[in-house]
């Protein structure tokens, strides 16, 4: 991807590249074993379920769906199966192989002793597909740059050691680290293999759906001629992998599960933007908080307003502005920025987003070189503000044990990051990413010109 003249690694930089590379390995496998963020107990539910029970059994048997029952579940009309797990149950809604991975890893380290045993195992077993991501993200940007070995390292070891990465996979154990290097090697295969990219999309999204933002930029980036080639590798991925489905009678079940990943409750799921802002505006206003409260999640049914369709129109016309601006783009740079900034606008604009969705963005903007001080800087920003507002509302997570003595007291300070203000922080961070989207958007043309050259 690099137009720079290759420069050779003298042995000063390879000694640079070895003790961060080392220094991020350590970081990980020091806190992989922690418990991490709640929400790793929903997925030691649905990795231990899809282990046990199989892939194609996950989301429910034949009789999960009975006659007729179809649409009322899809709907949430009626109770959908649930995933038993220790005395609770859980909904699950992620991919088909999105839970493979999680049931491959939970089989792997919780069936035979092995160094991690019992709680640890299993938080391992949750933690290791986005660790994983983590790796492989790292030699998809060296293969990337593989042109110029000094840029390629420097990219990879950029992205092994800033927080918003180890932070997010092995501390709080999100899975969203394993999305981006298939994203990105999507991205990177649409000018030499149509065919291939469409498959390697369509892996990513049976991964975790978000990734399907940046589906314009993959016919935007190639002729119409490629189109059904495109297509074609995408099609074909997503009939292997829900054909089993179909065999087994789960097909249904699978659809209406994964389908409640795009009916969100919350007007603001915890990603920092207006509408985490409106909805914290809506309880002070309605006298159920004050502005200095730390802020909390608001239901889209608090409101009258179709705030779901305002935020896909308000997303889907800025969207439409930035493609048209970037119709002419034919860099693998340029695609891959158009890509992170589809995704900062979904982010930033639409209602029900984690702050844990937009985790492919980091990696996206690392992927364009870096090669200008603009999109340093904006990489950065916007990488701080993702790691800000994931800590801001998990800490580093939970740890329970004498192991942990050690790092309680780093822990209770980042819990108290949040509100050290005064106020809540992520209100800040939500009008940081407001105006880091702008300034994007209004140096776009500016950005793709100094890419494509």
């Amino acid at each position: 991807m690099s137009t720079q003249t290759p420069r050779s690694l003298r042995w000063p930089t390879l000694l640079g590249v070895a003790l961060a590379f080392a220094l991020g390995t350590l970081l990980r496998l020091y806190f992989i074993s922690s418990h991490g963020s709640w929400d790793t107990e929903y997925w030691k539910a649905w990795a231990s379920e899809t282990a046990n029970a199989g892939v194609t059994q996950a989301y429910g048997g034949p009789d999960s769906v009975p006659p007729g029952d179809f649409f009322p579940q899809l709907l949430a009309e009626k109770p959908r199966h649930e995933v038993s797990f220790r005395g609770r149950d859980f909904p699950i809604d992620y991919p088909p192989l999105g839970l493979a991975a999680w049931g491959q890893s939970w089989r792997f380290f919780t069936s035979k002793p092995r160094p991690y045993r019992g709680p640890a195992a299993e938080n391992l077993a949750v933690k290791f597909p986005a660790v994983l991501g983590d790796l492989l993200a790292v030699v998809v940007l060296i293969w990337a740059f593989r042109g110029d070995p000094r840029i390629a390292f420097s990219l990879g070891v950029l992205y092994w050691i800033f927080p918003v990465t180890w932070v997010s996979s092995a501390v709080l154990g999100f899975f969203d680290g394993f999305v981006p290097p298939f994203l990105l090697v999507s991205l990177l295969l649409i000018p030499t293999s149509p065919f291939l990219a469409g498959a390697v999309f369509a892996v990513t999204c049976l991964i975790k759906p978000t990734a399907a933002v940046v589906l314009p930029v993959l016919f935007l980036v190639l002729p119409k001629a490629a189109w059904p080639k495109l297509t074609f590798g995408g099609a074909i991925v997503t009939t292997l992998v829900l054909l089993p489905y179909l065999f087994a009678g789960t097909l249904q079940t699978a659809i209406i599960h994964v389908f409640r990943l795009f009916s969100q409750d919350r007007i603001s799921g915890g990603y920092a933007n207006p509408w985490w802002v409106i909805g914290h505006a809506s309880m002070v206003l309605s006298e159920k908080a004050e502005w200095a409260d730390p802020i909390d999640y608001v239901r889209r049914d608090a409101f009258d307003l179709p705030l779901g369709l305002i935020g896909f129109v308000a997303a889907g016309l800025v969207a439409l502005w930035v493609l048209f601006v970037a119709r002419r783009i034919r860099t693998a740079q340029s695609a891959v920025y158009v890509s992170a900034l589809l995704l900062f606008i979904w982010g930033v604009l639409t209602i029900g987003v984690h702050d844990n969705h937009n985790h492919p963005l980091f990696l996206l903007l690392v992927a364009t070189g870096l090669q200008t001080a603009f999109l340093r800087r904006f990489a950065f920003a916007a990488a701080t503000s993702t790691l800000l507002g994931g800590v801001c509302l998990h800490g580093l997570g939970r740890f329970y044990g004498v192991e942990w003595r050690a790092v309680l007291p780093l822990a209770d300070a980042v819990a108290r990051l949040r509100m050290v203000l005064g106020f809540d922080l992520t209100l800040l961070l939500s009008i940081v990413n407001s105006i880091l989207l702008v300034v994007a958007l209004w140096r776009l043309r500016q950005t793709l010109a100094e890419l494509e050259g």
